[in-house]
């Protein structure tokens, strides 16, 4: 595993097998990447790089933890840019055509809104990657992109590897790509997702119906609501991410 010096940022996987193009992260939304000034430590036989905090220009954090094993954590605490946001987490970038299928622990196996999240079980699901548009042929179902909820594990599968990433963190939406843009003369469907290609969520959009747009179907439809004016550590929104790149990565 490769770490920019200077921004945290995951640049490169490698394994025994090869490449594995998972990198480019964690890219905060909506927020700032303002993490700065990294050092590198040793805790007993874990090794550990982390950021400074500064309530006034670097007060986003990122730690990232190596244990012995091979495992790796991914510790970000941060705090969105505006008082309402549309999106709230991390991005990595993963390119499309390589993933094959995804396994996870979570509520599934459809995908969900901000206000529409019922109608899922919670469980393991297996994905096959399909790139079908609702109520467009082919009718593949259910529709591989999305936000999918509660977020426990999930296996990725590519063409010629896999990895897991395990999440402790409550509440976590598994963003998978992006759906091909879509409108009406009215705006009231347009589906949001942040930058990247996977995302580990916090807060997502909601969409609206053919009838009414997103913030006027109640609550649920309004944007995420998260500001704190004076940077409180301890109030800050935390995301921890485990991740396992061997060859032979296992499921929890």
């Amino acid at each position: 595993m490769s770490i920019h010096k200077r921004t945290g940022l995951l640049t490169q996987v490698k394994n025994e097998k090869g490449i594995i193009p998972f990198n480019n992260g964690p890219v905060i939304e909506e927020g700032v990447n303002n993490f700065s000034e990294f050092i590198a430590k040793q805790e007993g036989n874990n090794i550990i790089i982390c950021s400074v905090f500064d309530r006034k220009e670097h007060y986003n954090t990122l730690e990232w933890t190596i244990y012995p094993t091979g495992i790796i954590k991914m510790q970000v605490n941060y705090f969105p840019t505006a008082y309402f946001s549309s999106l709230v987490g991390v991005n990595f970038s993963y390119p499309e055509k390589q993933i094959k299928a995804v396994t996870y622990m979570g509520d599934g196996p459809y995908r969900v809104w901000k206000n529409r999240m019922e109608g899922n079980q919670f469980g393991v699901w297996t994905k096959k990657y399909n790139n079908t548009e609702t109520g467009e042929a082919p009718w593949i179902y259910p529709e591989f992109k999305g936000y999918h909820s509660n977020l426990y594990w999930g296996v990725f599968k590519g063409d010629d590897h896999s990895f897991t990433v395990t999440t402790t963190s409550e509440n976590v939406f598994l963003r998978l790509f992006t759906p091909a843009w879509k409108t009406d003369q009215w705006h009231n469907y347009e589906p949001i997702f942040p930058k990247g290609d996977i995302s580990f969520m916090q807060g997502i959009s909601s969409i609206g119906s053919k009838t009414q747009r997103n913030e006027t179907t109640g609550p649920m439809g309004m944007k995420n609501i998260f500001y704190d004016y004076e940077k409180e550590p301890a109030r800050a929104l935390k995301m921890v991410l485990f991740f396992d790149f061997r060859p032979s990565p296992q499921t929890p």
